[in-house]
């Protein structure tokens, strides 16, 4: 039995409409629980900026892999 974990995911990428529906529909499918979120956009540079405190099982490579083709071009996501 695995037991949970509790992880960060920092996420940067060109703001666009509907990125929060993206990223926790993934977390949603890789049955992570969000504890906490928080999210800015810098109008100035045209950057979203969102951090996601998680808790689950996580299979980091899937999930980094999901996150890097729902998000914008050239998303950083750690």
């Amino acid at each position: 039995m695995h037991s949970l974990q509790r992880k960060v995911l920092r996420t940067i990428c060109p703001d666009q409409k509907g990125l929060i529906a993206r990223i926790t529909n993934i977390c949603y499918k890789h049955e992570l629980n969000i504890v906490q979120n928080n999210e800015f956009v810098d109008h100035r540079t045209g950057r979203f900026f969102m951090r996601t405190e998680l808790e689950g099982i996580f299979n980091d490579s899937t999930l980094l892999a999901d996150l890097d083709s729902a998000l914008p071009e050239a998303p950083c996501v750690s």
